[in-house]
């Protein structure tokens, strides 16, 4: 069962299965490269504000609210 990159744990990786968001911002991460069943892992989190994803080689800090709608396996 999926849960949301904000509910992961630091150094822990998945898979993205879904994103539930705006298309406008769905085409603004697809455009930076976290893309659907593209393998992610959590760098960093600060609780209640951030999480730092990394993804490619490329790392990306978003907030906790867009993190929450990312789901991953």
């Amino acid at each position: 069962m999926g849960r949301s990159l904000a509910d992961k744990n630091v150094g822990s990786s998945g898979t993205i299965t879904n994103m539930y968001l705006s298309t406008c911002m769905k085409r603004r991460l697809l455009s930076m490269g976290l893309l659907i069943g593209k393998k992610v892992e959590i760098i960093n989190k600060i609780e209640g504000s951030s999480i730092i994803v990394s993804i490619s080689d490329m790392q990306f800090i978003l907030g906790i609210d867009l993190a929450s709608n990312i789901w991953v396996e």
